[in-house]
C-alpha cells in the first residue's frame, strides 16, 4: 500500500498559501485577471437642440363647403346662415289640432285643485296668424266661494302653411348689420364664407439642448503598455420640442352670396335695413313684446298679475334664389403656433481608447457612427379674426413622423476608479445627425438635428 504523506503535505501546503492570501488586507491588482468589458449608465446633456423651419404655413380651408355641397335645406356661411321653414307644433289646421289634442279644456293638465289648458285664437280670416292662449280654473268643493276661471296670453304667432312660402324663410340669422343693405321694399343681406391661403410664409423654431439617459457597453481587445483599445457600443434619448407662436401674412379670400328679402314682413311693414336690431346674431324671426295683466283670487280676494308675452313678427328671405357675388382676396395676418414635439433614440458605434494617468484614473476616447430613430408629432394651431365673424376661424391639425436619421459622434472621459472594477466618469461628447421633413395639410416642417455638444457622466463598472 503507498504512503499518503506526499497527498497530505501538498494538501497542507496550499491551504496555507490560500490562508495567507485571504489574511491579507488588499491584493495587487498584478495578481487580477485582466477586465476587458465594461458598462455604464449615466447622464446626457447632449442633443435635442434640433433647428426647424416651418414653410407654406397659412391655409385656413372654409369651414362649411363640404357640409353645405351635401345638404339643399340649410346652408351655412361664417357670418349667417338659413334653414328651410318647416310647420311647428301649433302650425296645424283645427283637423289636425283635435286629433294631436293639442287644445280645449279635455286636454288640459290637473294638478290640485288647479287644471289649466291651452286655447288657440286665429286673429285672421285666413287663419295665418293665431294666439296662444293659456287658461286656469281653480276648484275648491269645500269653499265654492275661492272658484275662479283666469286666463294669460301666451304669445302671438305667425302661421306657416306647407305649399304657400316656397323659397322663403323666416329662420335665418346674420352677425352684423353691416351685411344688411339696400331701400326699404328692396333690402337683401350677404352671407359669406372664408378661407386663407398661403403666401409662402414660414417661421423658424429651435429645441433646446435636452438631458437623456445613456447606456454604454465596451470590450477590449487588446491591452499595450500605454494604453488599451477596443469597440464600443452606446445608446441614449434626447427630448425634442422646438416650438414658435407669431403672425404671419397669407391671403383672405371672400366668397359672398346675396339674398333678397321679402319686400313686407307679416305685419305688412316694408323691410329695409332700418328694420333689423343694430346688434349682432340677429334673425328673421323677430318679436315685439306687450305688457298685459290678468287676475287671479287668493281666498276670493282677487290680485292683479303683470306680465309680458311676445307677438311674433317674421321677416323671409328668398333662399332658393340668391346671387352669387363671387370671390374676393385681400392679405390678412394669420396667428398661428407651430411645434415639433418628440424623442429620437441615439445609436453609436466605434473604437474606444484608454490611457491609464495614475492608479485610479483613466481617460477614455472614443468615435464613430451614430444613428437616431426619431419619432415626432408636427402641431399646427392657425386661426383669423374678422370683423363680421363670432370667435375666430381656425384650423388645429397634427401629424405623426418616424425616421431613421444618420450621423457620426465623438467623446472624451476622465474615469475615477473606486475599486479595480467600479468607478465614475464625466466627460464631453459631440454629435452630428443630418435632417428630415414633414408635413401636415401642406405645411412642412424641415427639422435639422444638426451638431450638438455637452456634459455627460455617470457610474462605470468593468467585468
Amino acid at each position: 500500500m503507498k504512503s499518503s504523506l506526499p497527498r497530505v503535505a501538498l494538501v497542507s501546503l496550499t491551504l496555507g498559501f490560500a490562508s495567507a492570501g485571504f489574511a491579507q488586507e488588499a491584493v495587487p491588482i498584478e495578481f487580477y485577471r485582466p477586465l476587458k468589458n465594461s458598462v455604464s449608465v449615466g447622464v446626457r446633456m447632449i442633443g435635442g437642440n434640433a433647428k426647424v423651419t416651418f414653410g407654406n404655413l397659412g391655409t385656413i380651408p372654409s369651414r362649411y363647403s363640404a357640409y353645405n355641397d351635401a345638404s339643399t335645406d340649410q346652408k351655412i356661411y361664417d357670418n349667417g346662415s338659413w334653414t328651410k321653414t318647416t310647420a311647428r307644433k301649433h302650425d296645424v289646421d283645427d283637423e289636425k289640432a283635435a286629433e294631436d289634442k293639442l287644445y280645449g279644456e279635455a286636454n288640459g293638465t290637473t294638478s290640485g285643485n288647479t287644471k289649466t289648458w291651452t286655447e288657440r285664437v286665429w286673429l285672421n280670416d285666413d287663419q295665418t296668424r293665431y294666439r296662444l292662449e293659456t287658461h286656469i280654473r281653480y276648484t275648491d268643493e269645500e269653499h265654492p266661494e275661492y272658484n275662479y276661471t283666469t286666463s294669460y296670453i301666451a304669445g302671438e304667432y305667425v302661421r306657416y302653411i306647407e305649399g304657400t312660402h316656397n323659397g322663403l324663410t323666416y329662420n335665418w340669422v346674420y352677425n352684423s348689420t353691416g351685411q344688411i343693405g339696400g331701400t326699404d321694399g328692396n333690402a337683401y343681406v350677404d352671407m359669406s364664407s372664408y378661407s386663407v391661403t398661403s403666401s409662402g410664409a414660414t417661421a423658424q423654431a429651435e429645441s433646446k439642448t435636452s438631458g437623456g439617459v445613456e447606456l454604454q457597453f465596451s470590450h477590449i481587445f487588446k491591452r499595450y503598455k500605454r494604453f488599451e483599445w477596443g469597440i464600443n457600443f452606446s445608446a441614449g434619448a434626447s427630448d425634442i420640442n422646438a416650438k414658435t407662436r407669431s403672425a404671419i401674412g397669407a391671403n383672405l379670400v371672400k366668397t359672398t352670396d346675396r339674398y333678397m328679402l321679402a319686400s313686407r314682413d307679416s305685419k305688412g311693414n316694408l323691410v329695409g335695413p332700418s328694420s333689423f336690431p343694430n346688434w349682432w346674431y340677429a334673425s328673421g324671426d323677430d318679436f315685439e313684446t306687450i305688457t298685459d295683466k290678468y287676475i287671479i283670487y287668493n281666498e276670493g280676494e282677487p290680485e292683479e298679475i303683470e306680465y309680458t308675452y311676445a307677438s311674433e313678427n317674421l321677416k323671409y328671405l328668398d333662399y332658393a334664389n340668391p346671387l352669387a357675388l363671387g370671390s374676393t382676396e385681400v392679405p390678412v395676418d394669420v396667428f398661428g403656433y407651430w411645434q415639433i414635439k418628440g424623442a429620437y433614440y441615439m445609436l453609436r458605434v466605434g473604437p474606444i481608447i484608454r490611457f491609464p494617468i495614475s492608479k485610479n484614473w483613466t481617460v477614455s476616447v472614443s468615435a464613430g457612427v451614430a444613428g437616431a430613430y426619431v419619432g415626432t408629432d408636427f402641431i399646427v394651431d392657425e386661426y383669423i379674426e374678422l370683423p363680421d365673424v363670432a370667435g375666430n376661424i381656425r384650423i388645429q391639425e397634427g401629424s405623426s413622423e418616424k425616421r431613421f436619421v444618420p450621423g457620426y459622434y465623438g467623446d472624451i472621459n476622465i474615469e475615477r476608479w473606486l475599486t479595480v472594477r467600479t468607478g465614475f466618469f464625466a466627460g464631453y461628447g459631440f454629435e452630428k445627425l443630418g435632417d428630415y421633413s414633414q408635413s401636415v395639410r401642406g405645411r412642412t416642417a424641415q427639422i435639422d438635428l444638426g451638431s450638438s455638444s455637452g456634459f455627460r457622466f455617470g457610474i462605470i463598472t468593468r467585468f
